[in-house]
Parts: C-alpha cells; sequence; structure tokens
C-alpha cells in the first residue's frame, strides 16, 4: 500500500564548523556579549556557572613528609601565582582568579585562552585573551600549533 504521509528524517551535524561560517559565529559571539554584558539575569548564570565549576581554582597541594617544605612551598606559591601584579601581565588576574576568568570566557564566547609572556623585566607573566574580542588573538589562535577556535 502506499501513502502520501510519509516524510523523512532530519539529522542535524554535529560539527559546528560545518553549521556556521566565520561572519555567523562573530556575530554570535558579539551578540552573547552584548547579552552577558547588558542583562544581569545571563551574566548571572555565567558567572554562578563558572564559580561551581571553577570554585576557587586549582591549588597545589603538597604532601612530602617533610612539613617545613609543604608549608614554605605555599607560602611560595602564595606569594608569586596568588598575586595579580606577579601573575598576569596586565595585574589584573592571580592564578585562581584567572581560571575563573577564562571559564567566563569560555562559556560567554566560547574562545579563551592564557599565553605565557615575558613582561619589559623579562619576567614569566600569563596573558589572557578573548579570541572571539580580539583580532590579534583570533590570529593567534588559528596560527598556533594544537589550538583550534571554536
Amino acid at each position: 500500500m502506499w501513502s502520501d504521509d510519509r516524510g523523512y528524517i532530519y539529522v542535524p551535524t554535529l560539527d559546528s564548523r560545518e553549521e556556521l561560517d566565520s561572519l555567523s559565529r562573530l556575530e554570535m559571539m558579539g551578540r552573547t556579549n552584548m547579552l552577558y554584558n547588558n542583562n544581569g539575569f545571563a551574566k548571572g548564570i555565567i558567572k554562578t556557572i563558572a564559580r561551581m565549576v571553577c570554585g576557587t581554582g586549582l591549588v597545589p597541594e603538597h604532601l612530602t613528609a617533610d612539613k617545613k617544605y609543604n608549608a614554605r612551598a605555599k607560602e611560595l606559591w602564595n606569594e608569586r601565582a596568588e598575586q595579580a601584579m606577579s601573575f598576569s601581565l596586565n595585574h589584573r588576574f592571580s592564578a585562581s582568579t584567572a581560571q575563573l576568568a577564562l571559564k567566563v570566557a569560555q562559556l560567554k564566547g566560547g574562545d579563551s585562552c592564557m599565553v605565557p609572556a615575558r613582561d619589559e623585566d623579562g619576567r614569566l607573566r600569563f596573558s589572557l585573551y578573548e579570541a572571539g574580542r580580539s583580532a590579534t588573538a583570533r590570529a593567534w589562535l588559528r596560527r598556533a600549533p594544537g589550538c583550534m577556535t571554536g
């Protein structure tokens, strides 16, 4: 028996590279940034999810038998990594707050990265990028081995 009520089943592809071109992707990132910046509810959801995922951030816990070494190592971590002046290139983030900022940027726009960099005195620092907001960061992510936007 033949029926005219037949249809088809559509199975969408799950690869966003086939579904979105760069213009629509940049437009979506712009809209999510606008929503994040202008809607307290959306901003609250993103920040809450980031806080739930990151907590206080990953912090090394030294478990050697030498208690003095453990205490000194923790003190050194707090002096260096947990101080924004000695961790990030722009002096805005410590190690813990950088983890939270990266997660917020990832939830907000999909792209974020932390790049090791040297300050004017040659000391190692980290610089955080949101690739959707910076053409320089987008270009860097396209060239960097092992990095992929999206």
